[in-house]
């Protein structure tokens, strides 16, 4: 996974304890990379160009499927309670992820989450600055 801003950001913390309970029940692995300061273009940032170009030229949109429709325009849309549905990860991760970490998520690079651990790295090329850290 690649995210879009960097990981000592709260949202990151829920996603770290939403990707770690996920681990665990469904026996996966996660790898999270954040990106170089300054250095992230991600194919949504065109479609988000795309979208705004259309919504200038809009006065009033009044219904949310009316948003639907202009981001249908410039990519694949998911409609909320047709095509997925909203959990509330910041309260069921509660239990499943400690306040504490052991390292500082700012300076990683590099989440890689197991059952009930994160390895980090604080750099993307390689394995240097690994350490293993629980999760509970």
């Amino acid at each position: 996974m690649c995210c879009d801003g960097c990981g000592a950001q709260n949202k990151n913390y829920i996603m770290l304890g939403m990707l770690s309970k996920l681990a665990d029940q469904y026996g996966v692995t996660f790898e999270i990379t954040y990106p170089v300061r300054g250095h992230s273009y991600l194919p949504i940032d065109q479609a988000f160009g795309r979208e705004e170009k259309i919504l200038r030229k809009i006065e009033t949109i009044l219904l949310p499927e009316d948003y639907n429709l202009i981001f249908q325009q410039v990519g694949q849309v998911h409609v909320l309670g047709t095509d997925w549905d909203l959990f509330n990860w910041k309260d069921a991760v509660k239990s499943h992820i400690k306040s504490q970490m052991g390292f500082k998520i700012v300076d990683m690079k590099v989440l890689i989450v197991d059952r009930n651990e994160v390895r980090c790295r604080q750099v993307h090329s390689n394995l240097i600055g690994m350490g293993k850290h629980s999760l509970l």
